[in-house]
């Protein structure tokens, strides 16, 4: 498995794997509804938008917009050899549009795949490739993160693509950056370092600095647009007032961290946390403190989503196995 995806109706799940398919799932039905065949393989990522059901698919050439009732894609970008291991889509909240990054030239490209017109490209960054990229709530802003020897985060009118400030971070590391998905506030990290930086706005500024014991590889922000959630290489989970700083509520290390994912669509009533440490499942809690692991048969865990809903949990094993779980019921071995 390379990457899960749920539908906006939180009907469907679209998945990538090694197989060089792309299968689209109906959940409450079971089975694989359709497959979808790309330009090139394997499939890195795969997003759904958020409008018009569209697909994002990231290959090993190419970047392909699909319409996932038709087997044929919509929009194809091409890509230089190789070039799609590094490459990424977000889409933006209202699913118009899609940021694609990663390229080595520095830049970000807004693309609108139902009209048939050039991308938006966005430049400033320097170093090679853009790390990361997140649309604001209100999607008036997109945020981008440096690669090595960028040191910057950068936000961006994502109508005009024009530059309105640079944040400079100090860390030659590449740079998360991640919007709440409620209000204003925007948070970072460098790869291996030990901090996590909030900023509000515009103009940005920084409101609070999360310290660490080690490297943070993860951040998550809560339904609500307050509460982060910071992940460490140890494995420790730890929730964070943003913007006191205060330190919740924190787990012990639970083992080496491999991906993470949250649900920022989820009600604050059911504040679940949903990680893999150590290629098995652990959810948190995040209320309680209680946390509970699951697993995808023998298989080690390598992708992980929620749906919008809140109803499902799905995770994606290593050698192509999918598990869903129907968040009411989730039951499992007790870490505690």
């Amino acid at each position: 498995m390379l990457s899960i995806a749920w539908s906006p109706d939180s009907r469907y799940l679209a998945s990538s794997a090694w197989d060089s398919t792309v299968r689209i799932w109906d959940v409450l039905r079971g089975g694989a509804q359709s497959v979808l065949h790309t330009k090139s393989s394997p499939t890195y990522q795969v997003r759904w938008s958020a409008a018009d059901s569209q697909l994002s698919l990231v290959t090993e050439e190419t970047v392909e917009f699909w319409d996932p009732r038709r087997d044929n894609a919509s929009s194809v970008i091409h890509l230089e050899p190789h070039g799609g291991t590094w490459m990424r889509v977000a889409w933006s909240q209202d699913g118009q549009r899609a940021a694609v990054y990663g390229w080595g030239d520095g830049t970000v490209r807004i693309q609108q795949p139902a009209i048939k017109s050039g991308p938006l490209v966005l430049r400033g960054h320097t170093g090679g490739q853009v790390a990361t990229a997140d649309w604001s709530a209100d999607d008036r802003f997109l945020a981008s993160g440096g690669a090595v020897g960028d040191r910057t985060v950068r936000i961006w009118d994502a109508r005009t693509g024009r530059q309105l400030q640079v944040i400079r971070t100090g860390t030659g590391n590449w740079i998360a950056v991640t919007w709440a998905p409620k209000g204003s506030r925007l948070a970072w990290h460098g790869y291996s370092d030990h901090t996590v930086h909030v900023w509000d706005g515009p103009p940005y500024r920084e409101i609070s600095t999360l310290k660490h014991t080690a490297n943070v590889e993860k951040i998550a922000w809560g339904p609500d647009g307050m509460l982060l959630v910071s992940a460490d290489r140890r494995g420790a989970l730890r929730l964070w007032n943003s913007v006191t700083g205060e330190l919740v509520r924190k787990t012990p290390d639970v083992g080496s961290l491999v991906d993470v994912n949250f649900d920022a669509a989820w009600d604050a009533g059911t504040p679940y946390f949903a990680a893999v440490l150590d290629q098995r499942i652990v959810i948190w809690d995040t209320a309680t403190g209680e946390m509970k692991e699951r697993s995808v048969g023998e298989e080690p865990v390598v992708a992980l989503a929620w749906s919008p809903d809140g109803r499902w949990l799905a995770a994606g094993g290593y050698y192509g196995s999918i598990g869903v779980w129907e968040t009411a019921k989730l039951e499992g071995k007790s870490l505690r």
